[in-house]
């Protein structure tokens, strides 16, 4: 068992050694590596964030109009609380 695995080791250094008797200088094996990440990924990422600050735009504009509505109807409110305090120091009086 022992001089078997022997053997296959022995085949594979002889194998490894005659590959490099061929090119010498050919330097180490390149391995395979993953390709590059493509620009489409960060576009897509661009794309995104775009479509998030276009509703986010969308929905300041709409706060803006809503603010405003808001102080409008505060505005009436505080006049007709200042002609109410004057109708009740009307009545006060008499």
């Amino acid at each position: 068992m022992y001089s078997e695995e022997s053997t296959d080791e022995n085949n594979k250094r002889r194998r490894v050694y005659e590959e490099d008797e061929d090119t010498p200088f050919g330097g180490s094996r390149k391995t395979q590596r993953t390709p590059t990440k493509t620009n489409k990924n960060r576009e897509d990422k661009m794309d995104k964030l775009m479509n998030m600050m276009i509703e986010l735009n969308a929905e300041i504009k709409n706060m803006n109009t809503e603010m405003k509505e808001m102080r409008k109807d505060q505005k009436e409110y505080h006049e007709e609380i200042k002609i109410l305090k004057e109708q009740n120091e009307i009545l006060k009086e008499k």
